[in-house]
């Protein structure tokens, strides 16, 4: 009797430990499936953020071409520019006028519009021309700093990002390792288990 009680209580204690496997167990496939489906979200996430960064980059690196080729645009007006300044003031010698008289020529032919005279000629059409390109290349280059500025910003935010999805995949090996020990728990139980029928079986016989 003693024994047939013993065998009871080991045969309880089993069907005890066996119920407990199998919660760890379905815990286990659980918490795997869970990893799984975020893993999935982060190499997405992460590759649509690596597209995104390249595609950035190539787009800076268009701006930066833009950019130095209006750079180089404005030099030219301004050469231009100084060409134009200097034609006025060598009229203005050639005719006899004073260094007074041909700066204020100078000064008149860049800030004032005036009927006849200078406006008339395609000297004064020109440098109208190239005064409306230089506005035009000045307000572009400003408009292509600030754009380069918010991509930059863009790019910081990005790397942040990714830097959160690292942090998220680190958890995930952490998770993967955790489940690992469990499982190595789950089997010294499982093998305890078979023991302990083993035994109980041994005393039936």
């Amino acid at each position: 009797e003693g024994g047939s009680g013993l065998a009871e209580k080991l045969n309880q204690e089993n069907y005890a430990l066996i119920r407990q496997k199998n919660q760890l167990q379905r815990e286990v496939d659980s918490l795997n499936t869970e990893i799984l489906l975020k893993n999935q979200v982060i190499e997405e996430n992460t590759m649509n953020a690596h597209i995104q960064m390249q595609n950035m980059e190539s787009d800076m690196e268009q701006i930066k071409h833009n950019y130095d080729r209006k750079e180089l645009i404005l030099q030219n007006l301004e050469r231009k520019l100084n060409y134009y300044e200097m034609y006025i003031t060598k009229q203005a010698s050639h005719y006899g006028r004073s260094d007074r008289e041909a700066d204020y020529i100078l000064k008149k032919f860049q800030h004032e519009k005036f009927s006849g005279g200078i406006e008339s000629t395609e000297l004064y059409r020109m440098q109208q021309q190239e005064e409306s390109k230089l506005s035009n290349v000045v307000q572009e280059n400003i408009e292509l700093k600030k754009q380069n500025k918010d991509l930059n910003s863009l790019v910081t935010d990005l790397l942040h990002v990714r830097d959160i999805h690292k942090g998220i995949v680190d958890k995930g090996q952490s998770m993967i390792k955790a489940n690992g020990l469990l499982r190595t728990q789950l089997v010294a139980k499982d093998n305890m288990i078979r023991e302990l029928i083993e035994k109980v079986n041994h005393q039936k016989q």
